[in-house]
């Protein structure tokens, strides 16, 4: 049997999956960015980076074997000719897939790691118990394969399933254009180009605020939870659905979206709208949980692709953010926001700086981190406009409504234009647009914030 190497290389620890998925979805719990010190937190718990999704193909794994082993039915060439067709509904499935996969292959390594050092320790103290009673300590006469060969199977089932898993999403994604457009960027792998091709719907997301409402990165919306959405609704006068239509605007939700829910049961059948159902609506996370994950991770991978000589414009604008916070933090222009993290958790890790009126250098950090990714999405979604209609998307609200002139530019990387098929032309690196040129969008910009 062949020996494999069993030692992860995630900075999880702890092998326990199900205390893995309460810390990703703590993190995907933080919504209020400006008041988070998320830093630390999220890499412990979500922190699944592109380099980690990809060490399951660093593994010393003989297919061929683990597939005669295990019995895994091959991605034929008949198979691999139909992805690039599936709907964006199954190539989600996918992704879930290959998430569950990679946690799965992560868990067992980890126990498999864990194991192995017990096992030493174990034997290093029967050792030392020998010597020091003078007699000779005889090693247990068995073969490192068969001590553990349930949870090596385990893992090398996980670690094929992903790398088969991994093959489907890198060519969806290699054959779709707004894959091939995010790919340009270092830092982006085909995981989290995945993401944004399977989850963005240009029919649904028309704005940057779309995008940041289901990414969670729309500070303007609250996770209100039972109690509060029940006080909330109690203390309203009118109609089940003048309640909903206030609670859509308050809460810069999607009124069509909370309606559709607040209307159907969980088999899809059509009910009555009650004071209840509003609630229960209302109560609910108004962003996708997995979707803010991955906000982190582009976060993060801009982060450590900006010493590279061919750093992303994004990891660069991560940089000039940064220097642009910390100026204005050392300038105490973040003071009002300290004290509010300070009212909300008087017992806060970084309270020492904060009662100096300053936030924390990972809060520093974090919103030069979001700052960038809000600056990618919202590029992402202009080019997927582009691409889908064939026009130019409706413009960003501070130039639609607030009169701003500046446009800045969508940057197409460090490929020439016109070696991916389907980009656009780029713009000019700056635009003056004239308030009479703009095309007002349909909707209300405003309520476009919502989920």
């Amino acid at each position: 049997m062949k020996k494999t190497k069993m030692v992860s290389k995630s900075p999880l620890n702890v092998a326990d999956p199900d205390k893995m998925k309460k810390d990703t979805e703590y993190t995907a719990m933080l919504s209020e960015s400006d008041v988070l010190d998320a830093a630390e937190a999220a890499q412990t718990a979500a922190g699944l980076s592109d380099e980690e999704i990809k060490a399951g193909d660093d593994e010393p794994v003989d297919i061929k074997e683990a597939e005669s082993e295990i019995g895994f039915i091959k991605l034929t060439p008949e198979l691999k000719a139909k992805i690039k067709n599936m709907k964006k509904r199954e190539f989600r499935y996918v992704l879930d897939a290959l998430w569950q996969t990679m946690m799965k292959r992560i868990a067992s390594n980890n126990q498999l790691a864990s194991l192995e050092r017990a096992e030493k320790a174990e034997e290093a103290a029967k050792k030392a118990e020998a010597l020091a009673k003078g007699i000779e300590y005889k090693k247990p006469d068995k073969k490192k394969e068969d001590s553990h060969a349930i949870l090596e199977w385990i893992s090398k089932n996980a670690r094929v399933q992903e790398r088969y898993l991994n093959t489907v999403v890198r060519e969806y994604v290699n054959n779709h254009v707004m894959g091939r457009w995010a790919l340009q960027f270092r830092g982006i792998g085909h995981v989290i180009a995945g993401t944004l091709v399977g989850y963005i719907d240009p029919e649904k997301a028309q704005t940057g605020g779309d995008v940041f409402s289901i990414f969670g990165l729309n500070p303007q919306q609250v996770w209100l939870g039972k109690e509060k959405a029940d006080a909330w609704v109690k203390a309203q006068d009118g109609t089940p659905d003048e309640i909903l239509a206030l609670a859509a605007q308050t809460f810069h939700r999607r009124y069509e979206s909370m309606y559709n829910y607040a209307t159907k049961d969980h088999t899809g059948k059509k009910v009555k709208l009650t004071l209840e159902r509003v609630a229960k609506t209302l109560a609910l996370r108004p962003w996708n949980a997995k979707l803010k994950v991955r906000a982190y991770h582009i976060g993060a991978c801009f982060m450590r692709e900006k010493n590279k000589p061919d750093a992303s414009p994004y990891s660069r604008m991560y940089v000039n953010r940064k220097a642009r916070e910390i100026l204005k933090n050392n300038n105490g222009d973040f003071a009002q926001q300290a004290k509010d993290i300070l009212e909300k958790t008087p017992k806060h890790k970084q309270r020492a700086i904060l009662k100096t009126g300053k936030l924390s250098p990972g809060h520093i950090d974090a919103r030069a981190r979001r700052y960038a990714v809000k600056q990618f999405l919202q590029d992402f979604q202009q080019e997927y406009f582009r691409q889908h209609f064939g026009q130019e998307p409706p413009a960003p609200y501070p130039i639609a409504l607030l009169g701003h002139a500046h446009f800045r530019v969508n940057p197409q990387g460090q490929l020439p234009h016109g070696q991916l098929p389907g980009l656009s032309e780029p713009l000019p690196e700056k635009q003056v647009v004239k308030p009479e040129q703009v095309e007002q969008p349909e909707q209300k910009q405003p309520d476009r914030k919502a989920a």
